[in-house]
């Protein structure tokens, strides 16, 4: 991990372009068969990072998570979601139509509902650990568990970095 460049992360709530209020040094590597995420994410006080749930895809606003977003086909319009809790629980999901909510008023008949599949699973291992300066995630995730194209030998994927500090109610 040492040998890989970090990842900058900049505020998106509450404060949008602020810098973060922690430090986070997020590395991104891959071998022949796997995409490897591994963070660490600093704490001042590691007493107040929050980790509701071990259960798979259980989501929480009051739990702090990391995770990455893959735009694997780069078209700006679908994506699939790697995140995880203090406590390892894996949390995938996949995004399409821009993530846009469907139904309502453009299609009455039918309520509205986001463009997100939580129910949508995949083989992936993520490991996080903890200590007295904040927590760690090391993620890895087969490229055979990812759709994506090859154009001209090279693939292009587009990528978000997520780290939330529930108790700054922040999003980086």
């Amino acid at each position: 991990w040492n040998d890989l460049g970090n990842f900058t992360l900049t505020m998106n709530t509450p404060t949008f372009g602020k810098e973060p209020s922690e430090k986070s040094e997020v590395m991104i590597g891959y071998d022949e068969y796997y995409l490897w995420i591994g963070a660490r994410l600093f704490s001042k006080d590691p007493s107040k990072i929050v980790s509701t749930s071990k259960k798979r895809d259980e989501t929480s606003k009051s739990s702090d998570s990391f995770g990455i977003i893959l735009d694997t086909y780069n078209d700006n319009e679908n994506a699939l979601s790697f995140f995880t809790l203090p406590s390892s629980a894996r949390i995938d999901y996949a995004i399409y139509n821009d993530a846009e909510i469907i139904g309502g008023a453009a299609a009455p008949e039918s309520p509205p509902m986001m463009a997100i599949n939580m129910t949508w699973n995949t083989f992936w291992d993520v490991k996080t650990t903890r200590d007295d300066k904040g927590w760690y995630v090391e993620m890895r995730i087969p490229f055979s568990s990812l759709r994506f194209q090859t154009v001209n030998d090279v693939v292009k994927m587009g990528l978000i970095i997520n780290r939330t500090i529930s108790y700054n109610n922040e999003i980086d």
